[in-house]
């Protein structure tokens, strides 16, 4: 959630890990992109998304796979 993500941007403010950049936050659980822009749709009130092809000349240029690894959080 919103206020999730806000929790940990604020712990980290107050708190940084030395030499710790960058921590990954999200849910520790993969979701489609379409799952999301649905989601998303949903809450903006507006239509199911619209798929299109995806275009070949973006193959290896495209992570088709995101989830969160929340290993450093957890730290």
């Amino acid at each position: 959630s919103v206020a999730d993500v806000a929790a940990v941007n604020v712990h980290f403010l107050k708190a940084p890990p030395p030499g710790v950049r960058i921590i990954n936050v999200g849910s520790g659980q993969a979701r489609t992109f379409l799952d999301v822009a649905t989601c998303v749709s949903r809450v903006a009130g507006g239509g199911p998304p619209v798929t299109v092809e995806f275009p070949e000349r973006l193959g290896g240029h495209y992570q088709p796979y995101t989830c969160a690894d929340l290993s450093m959080l957890r730290s």
